[in-house]
């Protein structure tokens, strides 16, 4: 495909996507070489048709008429984006993992995620992202709302949890996911396992 086709098959996709939608170099892998797809994203950002927001991250314009500013992507958004182009599976952790879950709404100073890539700090203009290597079956033998959980869990900790908490936690998951769940805990540590036991069971908190 020529450097011309890769271009209007790249828009044509970035067309049909939403507002603010994240772009990484292998979500287009597909329609042609790195090296025109990379020129590709380049002459998109100097016609205004792509944001550049970060190394290798782009994101399609979604300008807020009330705030009379583009709407910048999430430090989430970010993430994905970042672990979509290494390839890696990741986990939000801590503060950002609570966050995701509900269970919180302050504001981390670092969003934290663990993941089965290398250990990685990403420094945005308004927030620092850090990804923390775990062992495969942490994370990618793991599906990623029982991941999620386990990581709330153990950002919670064992002393801090409560019946109040577990119940929060249990109305996100219907009787399949928590099964499914009670199996895949098996991997994690044995206080979080005890935990899982307790809420899968029977029990209404």
């Amino acid at each position: 495909m020529t450097s011309n086709k890769v271009m209007e098959s790249m828009i044509q996709r970035i067309d049909a996507s939403p507002k603010g939608k994240a772009f990484v170099l292998s979500d287009f892998a597909d329609l042609g070489s790195y090296d025109a797809v990379k020129k590709a994203f380049s002459r998109l950002a100097a016609e205004g048709k792509l944001i550049r927001v970060h190394r290798g991250i782009y994101q399609k314009p979604d300008y807020n008429e009330f705030l009379q500013q583009e709407v910048a992507l999430s430090p989430r958004e970010v993430a994905e984006a970042i672990a979509r182009a290494y390839g890696w599976r990741i986990v939000p952790s801590g503060e950002a993992a609570l966050n995701q879950m509900g269970l919180s709404t302050q504001v981390p100073a670092v969003y934290e995620y663990v993941t089965d890539g290398p250990h990685k700090t990403i420094r945005h203009d308004q927030f620092v992202i850090k990804f923390k290597r775990r062992t495969n079956r942490e994370i990618s033998e793991i599906s990623p709302k029982s991941a999620l959980l386990i990581e709330a869990i153990k950002a919670i900790g064992k002393e801090e949890m409560n019946n109040e908490i577990r119940a929060k936690m249990m109305r996100k998951f219907n009787q399949a996911e928590k099964k499914k769940l009670l199996k895949e805990a098996q991997r994690t540590r044995s206080w979080v396992y005890e935990e899982i036991k307790n809420m899968t069971s029977e029990r209404t908190f």
